[in-house]
């Protein structure tokens, strides 16, 4: 991920949706917006979103890990796409009592397809990710 390559762009988005995966756990964005760019709406939305509901609610999240299989890589002026097939497992999320959350729980997905928009940020030697598409059916 750390290689302006295909094969680094590829890593680096199994690695932003490791990172997603600790925002939902935590609430904590730094590592999600530390591997997205500062134009990455999807990525500023997803960690408000998330932020908001733990200072608010109290509550916690399950999140969802997110397994990323077959991609493909396409250069773009300024970055690389690469869309993929991923698989999510499901999310569960809980109020401060305890009490489930349907709200805030996700149900998995299977061989999902989505194209992610990354640049190479060659001052920090890794990849950002840009644009976040889940492809409609």
């Amino acid at each position: 991920m750390k290689k302006n390559t295909p094969e680094g762009a590829e890593a680096a988005v199994q690695y932003w949706w490791d990172t997603v995966y600790y925002l939902d756990e935590t609430g904590n964005s730094d590592l999600m917006l530390d591997a997205s760019h500062e134009d990455c709406s999807y990525c500023n939305r997803y960690a408000t979103v998330m932020e908001e509901w733990y200072s608010s609610e109290k509550g916690w999240r399950e999140g969802s890990r997110v397994t990323v299989g077959d991609s493909f890589t396409s250069e773009f002026e300024g970055g690389t796409q690469v869309g993929s097939k991923i698989y999510i497992s499901e999310a569960n999320a809980w109020d401060a009592e305890g009490k489930p959350r349907n709200d805030m729980s996700d149900v998995a997905y299977s061989d999902e397809s989505w194209s992610f928009g990354l640049v190479f940020d060659s001052e920090d030697h890794h990849w950002k990710m840009w644009v976040v598409n889940r492809e409609q059916p």
